[in-house]
């Protein structure tokens, strides 16, 4: 197993998990607990639509998410803006949807690398600052050739349901 899932199950599941191309939601959902997504904060911050929530398994934290796109990206701001009724990826992953994922970058990190003050706020409250967690980031790219960047936070807890 390679060093960078050093601390975290070494587990078919979970590495399918943590690299696939798909739904990170849909997988939740798949795995057979109560998947249910809190919205931390939504709106403009400087020239971005930013969502920050938190997607949790059982009431558990999992995943911290935050999906952001210029304030002038109309199908993705429709996206995030329609996403307390709807997850974004059912529309991201969508047939129809015109959207594909155009990049996947997956690292390991720790609290005082993080440069979001809301992520890292809500994560120091919660861990400790040299925990290490997985990050992934995705960039999306609709037909118009507008952008959305998603970036997750695997937290520690998701490894409890790969035992």
């Amino acid at each position: 197993m390679s060093n960078i899932l050093q601390n975290y199950p070494n587990h078919k599941a979970f590495e399918e998990l943590l690299n696939s191309c798909g739904s990170m939601t849909r997988q939740l959902e798949t795995i057979g607990h109560k998947l249910t997504v809190k919205l931390l904060k939504e709106g403009l911050i400087e020239d971005n639509f930013c969502r920050y929530t938190l997607l949790k398994l059982d009431n558990n934290p999992v995943i911290l998410a935050l999906s952001y796109t210029k304030n002038n990206n109309l199908t993705f701001i429709e996206i995030l803006k329609n996403a307390n009724n709807i997850p974004i990826g059912k529309f991201l992953f969508a047939k129809s949807s015109g959207i594909s994922r155009d990049s996947l970058v997956i690292s390991k990190i720790t609290l005082d690398e993080l440069s979001d003050s809301l992520i890292s706020n809500y994560l120091k409250t919660h861990y400790h600052d040299k925990q290490e967690m997985f990050s992934r980031k995705s960039e999306f790219i609709s037909v118009q050739n507008e952008k959305m960047i998603l970036i997750e936070i695997i937290l520690p807890e998701l490894k409890k349901l790969f035992k």
